[in-house]
């Protein structure tokens, strides 16, 4: 989420719209996120299992709304939980699993501590290095199509506004760090460029005190 924000420009929009999760408008550049995946933690079945994905019942409202058919264009009791898990999962990816994401998170907060519309699990699975034992699972590297299979288009998206998003401006420039190798090497030259443009400029004012003093 750090690149994002400091080479997208992109920027947080906190929603009680769990459907409208990760989506993003590129046009605003704006990132809407859910502010309370304490409703998704309650929503998922206790004995749900994400390589199980039949043979439970839940009586959340989501899971009331899915279907048991199999040719309908709606989502199945085991696919509501999935979703659920999924969303969990991203803030982990998006904030909790590097020091930078955790960082951002606490300079974003939709409310603070004890104010109305606080989330405590937000806060959880932004700010702590440890995931949710039991249900989350840190990875180093994730496969979209088995991590996230229902939110892997938006992820996509994401990444397809990050590889196409230019800076604009020496402070976004600066902070584009996506290919390091390249990062560094175009600051070498500059600053080398500079420091000649710095020592032709001395050398051309010393000749001209050398003329002036020869006269």
């Amino acid at each position: 989420m750090k690149l994002l924000q400091s080479s997208g420009g992109l920027k947080i929009r906190w929603t009680d719209s769990l459907s409208a999760h990760l989506h993003m408008d590129p046009e605003k550049s704006h990132l809407q996120l859910f502010r309370f995946p304490s409703y998704c933690w309650a929503s998922i079945p206790p004995i749900f299992s994400r390589s199980e994905n039949h043979g439970f019942k839940s009586v959340s409202v989501l899971h009331n709304c899915a279907t048991d058919s199999t040719e309908a264009h709606w989502m199945q009791e085991w696919e509501v939980s999935e979703y659920l898990v999924e969303v969990l999962q991203s803030y982990r990816l998006l904030f909790g699993q590097s020091k930078a994401g955790r960082e951002l998170h606490s300079k974003h907060k939709p409310a603070k501590a004890g104010a109305p519309g606080h989330d405590g699990l937000l806060d959880q699975l932004c700010s702590e290095a440890q995931p949710l034992l039991g249900v989350l699972e840190d990875r180093e590297a994730y496969n979209l199509a088995s991590s996230f299979p229902f939110l892997s288009i938006r992820f996509q998206e994401l990444s397809i506004y990050l590889e196409t998003t230019k800076p604009r401006s020496w402070i976004e420039l600066w902070k584009d760090r996506r290919d390091s190798a390249q990062w560094l090497t175009f600051w070498t030259v500059l600053l080398f460029g500079c420091c000649g443009l710095v020592l032709s400029f001395l050398g051309t004012v010393a000749q001209i005190l050398q003329l002036w003093r020869s006269w």
